[in-house]
């Protein structure tokens, strides 16, 4: 499941976009793309999550990834993404390389909407 609008609506069907503080999600991937799990890396702020590279692919390694696909949501329902996810984004995809673990895309879900970095050519 690589599609960002069927990603999207899968993490709306896990309640992502009600949470009413941010949360840091990883789906794993297997070498087909299919989902094989779902975790919580972290839960921030009302405005922000801190996350760090260790925990996103650790849970990867552990499910012996092939891919990632990253997401969180934004409390206020804006998907637009902040200065911070893109940096994130950026460290997470070369940290990927390291490891050998493609990350997929990046993904901002809200209520209504959502943003790829995928689709808008950022990863």
């Amino acid at each position: 499941m690589t599609d960002p609008s069927r990603v999207a609506e899968f993490l709306r069907s896990m309640g992502l976009a009600q949470e009413e503080q941010e949360h840091l999600v990883v789906l794993t991937l297997n070498p087909k793309n299919a989902v094989t799990g779902y975790y919580t890396v972290t839960i921030g702020l009302v405005n922000q999550a801190q996350a760090a590279g260790r925990e996103i692919f650790r849970k990867a390694i552990i499910a012996n990834a092939t891919g990632i696909i990253m997401a969180h949501n934004h409390p206020s329902n804006s998907c637009d993404p902040s200065t911070d996810d893109v940096r994130l984004t950026s460290l997470m995809r070369d940290a990927g390389k390291i490891v050998d673990i493609t990350l997929m895309d990046h993904i901002i879900v809200g209520e209504r909407d959502y943003f790829s970095f995928r689709e808008k050519n950022i990863l």
